[in-house]
């Protein structure tokens, strides 16, 4: 699938628009920090799937929509916002600023695990992950 974005903005509405469409292909994006139900998570990588969110939407500066999560990583205030799942997991309303995103893998093919950049800053050698 080889696809490599130079714009971010882009990236992220291919992300939404593959996963609105129920395409199993997942992503992950490589970044600082997130917010759940309006409280900032410091992080590093968060895994975008139809498995992993749903009502996904681009915003102005990023994505919104709910992610699940395992409660042990949530305050006790977001446990009690989110949605229980089930197994101790959590939907919650998940938004993600694209200025503290630095890259976006792609699933190669769906279920494979293996993975591609799809979004990666300028002057960064493409096997740099």
């Amino acid at each position: 699938m080889t696809m490599l974005l130079s714009d971010l903005r882009v990236a992220i509405e291919y992300m939404v628009l593959s996963v609105r469409r129920g395409n199993q292909r997942a992503f992950v994006v490589l970044l600082s920090e997130y917010l759940i139900e309006g409280n900032r998570y410091r992080a590093s990588m968060l895994t975008v799937s139809p498995g992993h969110a749903s009502e996904i939407s681009v915003t102005a500066l990023g994505f919104r929509g709910r992610a699940l999560f395992p409660g042990e990583i949530l305050s006790a205030r977001d446990r009690r916002k989110g949605r229980r799942q089930g197994d101790g997991i959590y939907s919650v309303e998940l938004e993600v600023e694209r200025s503290k995103v630095w890259a976006i893998q792609v699933e190669r093919a769906p279920g494979k695990g293996s993975f591609e950049p799809l979004f990666q800053p300028t002057g960064v050698p493409s096997g740099w992950a």
